[in-house]
């Protein structure tokens, strides 16, 4: 599989075992796992590696050992965690083992799914056939596609054309695009003679295949766009045989066909090795294993073809990406359409309701589009996390952040010094609250400047966390906040079986919060204030009392508690969402599928005796959004929203979300500008700004209830928030 971009590959054979006999397949097909030792050595020499890492666990069909597979990528996830290493697993399969409970079970392990599907019926029996001859396996192939689409885990397609196949590459496509398929790629097959006439087929096909991806809805995503893979027969990536054996480069899908090809690509048994080739192999040391291979007559006129085809590819995807930057930089700060209010999506806006908010913020009813009063700064430190919470919309089920380009677009960091310099001037905005936030900001070394800077230049400052590296540096944090929210969703036993994190992360979080409280309780006026964030979501909606309890019972009390209903959004709703932010403003979506969760059948009544328990136990605990009774716990979580909370959104007015990169956003995914190009006050009063809060005066995004900014207008953003004009 082509790496994402900037992620380092390892590809593992679960087995060779296979059910299909592909004809562009020359991998030799016998029974056998992957043996224990090997494995855990393969990843263990991943994880000395540096950056983003991705391990792909292939074959064969390695849904043929599945609990194997589970048990590798649980075993691999924690490690890495421990680590601190960003790690995306990958379970490639053709699909047939793949049932709806299996793909749902792979999102919950973090992992993706690479699935093998070459279009429609007709060209997927005749290059894809069963093996021995067997019966289609079609109706079957496509439940299980339904299945995982429904299920949202991260997913793509990996889309096998042919010479014989090219001039069918864009109806195929259309055929994926009807099933549901958001993210795919074009693989070129290898070991077969493209002459020009089928290149320039497959060239007119990809541009076709390219539109009708970008005319979809949601766009999808043509992975071949940013990847680096090109040509395939030069790929560095490292595969881990099921005998031990290491190989860098492609030459496992042609080892039958061309044995020594694959031999010269062979580095020796993992189990000895001090460490892997890793990034230091490239094009030119894989160019040199080519020849070392000495492949002569027939088969070297369709290797050298087939190298030649590489290259030609990778121009045609350099030239097609080129051109999509060339038409995003030529993109206007305005948004395309006039704002007549007529003809836009989502529901009206309660004006009147609007209008008395913004009063309450200084806005003049003649200037609604200008900033004001800022609530609350969220200066992201980083992406990163060392937990993976299930229904987080960065790193859970279906987490933003496990798309490598949205994860490492956002993460690269900006400039400390510009950082600082922001900080300053937001002094003249007087917000409420400066929130260092992630992923987990305390894995980023930045936050101790940051919040000296603010707390010198008189910022109320919040650090939200997850507690678990509080243990070393909880006097630090005691004196550079005013306030700690800790975001805590499960006991302990929750945990676990949720898999958030490695073993001993809770006690560590436990004795890191114990350490902070102690701090609190010595300091006059008792800061910093402590706050319990508990996102409720379907896994632990019956052990939110039991988490309280326990948390008190370590002598840890929190000054205040928020219960947070889960933030999703329907299939439906981000599809809308999608259209909306492309035909207005020409802006893609990535951060919003992070809000996609699909909750699961819930017990209601007892959902809704727990929240009642907790009302009654703690009634200082606030509620967002607060539910009161079975039908309006069912009506939420099953989507019908109409009737929590007001039509209206201050998020554009009272919100600002700085992402590590310098992006600022005032809502899920609208970028308003970037602070490496302009001042704050540039981008907080800029067109792109005004667009926005033009643009929501009359109508809600279809996406709106399904947002954390859309119910906090009812929650006060940090404790003793004090509301006031802005400058100007």
């Amino acid at each position: 599989m082509p790496s994402d971009s900037g992620s380092f590959n390892l590809d593992l054979l679960v087995t060779r075992a296979c059910p299909m006999a592909c004809g562009y397949c020359h991998v030799e097909h016998r029974a056998g796992a992957i043996p224990r030792r090997v494995w855990r050595r393969a990843v263990d020499l991943l994880l000395e590696e540096d950056g983003p890492l991705e391990l792909q666990l292939m074959g064969g069909e390695p849904l043929m050992e599945y609990a194997l597979v589970r048990e590798i990528a649980a075993h691999a996830s924690m490690e890495a965690l421990k680590k601190g290493k960003t790690l995306r697993p990958v379970v490639a399969t053709n699909g047939l083992l793949l049932t709806p409970e299996r793909s749902r079970d792979l999102g919950e392990l973090g992992c993706s799914v690479l699935l093998s599907l070459d279009g429609d019926r007709d060209i997927q029996t005749a290059q894809r056939p069963m093996g021995g001859g067997g019966p289609c396996s079609w109706d079957l192939l496509r439940r299980n596609l339904e299945g995982l689409l429904r299920a949202g885990t991260p997913s793509f397609v990996n889309l096998v054309v042919t010479p014989e196949s090219a001039g069918r590459l864009a109806e195929n496509t259309a055929f994926l695009l009807g099933e549901g398929v958001r993210a795919f790629q074009v693989s070129c097959a290898l070991g077969v003679f493209w002459d020009e006439s089928s290149l320039r087929v497959l060239e007119r096909q990809l541009v076709l295949a390219c539109r009708q991806a970008d005319a979809a809805t949601p766009r999808a995503e043509v992975f071949n766009r940013r990847s680096s893979a090109e040509p395939v027969l030069l790929s560095p990536q490292h595969v881990v045989d099921t005998d031990g054996q290491l190989y860098v480069g492609a030459s496992i899908v042609l080892e039958k066909l061309w044995p020594r090809l694959h031999e010269a690509f062979r580095v020796g048994n993992i189990c000895r090795l001090k460490r892997l080739p890793g990034r230091r192999a490239g094009p030119a040391g894989q160019l040199r294993r080519l020849r070392q291979a000495k492949i002569s007559g027939p088969a070297r006129r369709v290797l050298l073809n087939n190298l030649a085809v590489g290259y030609r590819m990778r121009r045609f995807w350099k030239e097609s990406a080129d051109a999509g930057r060339v038409r995003g930089e030529a993109r206007s700060p305005e948004p395309k359409r006039p704002f007549a209010g007529e003809g836009l999506m989502g529901e009206p806006t309660d004006r009147r309701r609007l209008s008395a908010r913004l009063g309450e913020l200084g806005i003049r009813a003649e200037n609604p589009v200008r900033g004001g009063f800022i609530g609350e700064v969220y200066l992201m430190l980083t992406m990163d996390c060392n937990l993976r919470c299930r229904a987080c919309s960065l790193w859970g089920l279906g987490g933003a952040c496990h798309s490598a380009r949205f994860h490492d677009a956002a993460s690269k960091p900006a400039p400390l010094d510009r950082l600082l310099a922001f900080i300053d001037e937001l002094v003249p905005y007087r917000p409420g609250n400066l929130n260092l936030s992630g992923g987990e900001p305390l894995l980023s070394p930045l936050w101790p400047a940051l919040a000296a800077r603010a707390k010198k230049r008189g910022l109320r400052t919040i650090l939200t966390t997850n507690g678990v590296l509080l243990e070393r540096c909880a006097e630090q944090v005691a004196d550079s906040f005013d306030q700690v929210s800790v975001s805590v969703a499960c006991p302990p036993v929750l945990r676990e079986k949720l898999r958030m994190g490695p073993p001993g992360h809770y006690e560590a979080m436990m004795r890191g919060l114990r350490r902070l409280a102690r701090c609190r309780d010595r300091r006059r006026g008792r800061k910093p204030a402590l706050r319990l964030l508990c996102e409720v979501f379907d896994s632990n909606a019956a052990h939110l009392g039991e988490l309280v309890e326990h948390l008190e019972r370590e002598g840890v009390v929190f000054d205040e508690i928020l219960f947070q209903h889960l933030i999703f959004n329907r299939p439906e709703e981000l599809c809308a969402q999608e259209r909306v932010f492309r035909d207005e403003f020409d802006l893609p979506i990535a951060l919003w599928r992070g809000y996609g969760y699909r909750p699961q059948v819930m017990d209601f009544a007892a959902f809704d005796q727990a929240l009642q328990g907790l009302r009654e136990r703690y009634p200082h605990a606030r509620f967002s959004v607060d539910l009161r009774g079975t039908e309006a716990l069912r009506d939420y979580y099953e989507g019908r929203r109409g009737l929590s909370g007001a039509a209206f959104c201050d998020g554009p007015w009272t919100q600002v979300n700085v992402f590590p990169n310098g992006d600022v956003w005032l809502c899920p995914d609208f970028i308003a500008g970037s602070l490496l190009r302009d001042d704050f006050a540039k981008i907080w009063d800029g067109p792109m700004a005004r667009a926005l809060r033009r643009r929501v005066c009359r109508r809600l995004f279809p996406a709106c209830r399904g947002c954390f900014s859309f119910y906090g207008k009812e929650q006060p953003l940090g404790l003793g928030r004090s509301a006031g004009p802005g400058p100007g």
